[in-house]
């Protein structure tokens, strides 16, 4: 796997910096959506997002909510963070607090249903590794279910598989995972390959 970018969404300079060597030296510059190859879609957001923040920091406007605008700030992040996934490492500053954004992908596959954005597949308890040791809400419980999901995987080479099913307990999961884990990650869902390329 390639090398990832670092990405860094900073609402002082009004853009998604990016990092690069120069003479040896690890330096800054402000991406293009171009290059990161953006949506049209989340492009549109990013630019609302910034021009709300210039219409703050200019008007002292009090219609505009400081906290509510760092939200949205957080889930443009999270959007960046699962659009690029393997391809970069995406933080978000607010304040004088810089944060990481973790994202993890869940996708069937034999003896795998979590990934992470080293392309590894990982267990509940990795994530809390990942995440310094945070603790998640009936782990055990909701691993079960996982193994349990991962399980029915299995079906798919036999030809026995409902895949609306299959795909419908997936996204459940991912629910059930998102809402047990701190806002700065970000959990989606990945059609399995076995789907659209049947045995």
């Amino acid at each position: 796997m390639n090398e990832k970018i670092v990405l860094t969404i900073n609402p002082d300079l009004n853009g998604i910096l990016i990092s690069h060597t120069e003479n040896g030296k690890p330096l800054w510059r402000l991406a293009s959506y171009e290059e990161l190859e953006l949506p049209e879609a989340l492009i549109t957001q990013f630019n609302q997002w910034f021009e709300a923040l210039n219409s703050l920091h200019v008007s002292d406007n009090e219609s505009f909510d400081l906290d509510e605008l760092n939200i949205k700030g957080l889930e443009l992040a999270k959007h960046l963070k699962q659009h690029l996934f393997y391809r970069a490492t995406v933080f978000f500053k607010t304040g004088g607090h810089v944060q990481k954004i973790y994202g993890y992908m869940i996708m069937g596959e034999m003896c795998a249903s979590v990934w992470d954005d080293e392309d590894s597949s990982c267990a509940l308890a990795d994530i809390e590794d990942d995440l310094n040791g945070f603790k998640i809400e009936d782990c055990e419980s909701l691993q079960k279910q996982f193994d349990q999901w991962e399980n029915e995987f299995g079906k798919c080479y036999s030809d026995d598989i409902d895949w609306d099913s299959f795909n419908e307990e997936g996204k459940v999961l991912v629910d059930e995972l998102q809402k047990r884990l701190p806002e700065y990650c970000v959990v989606f869902y990945n059609h399995a390959y076995e789907e659209s390329h049947p045995q």
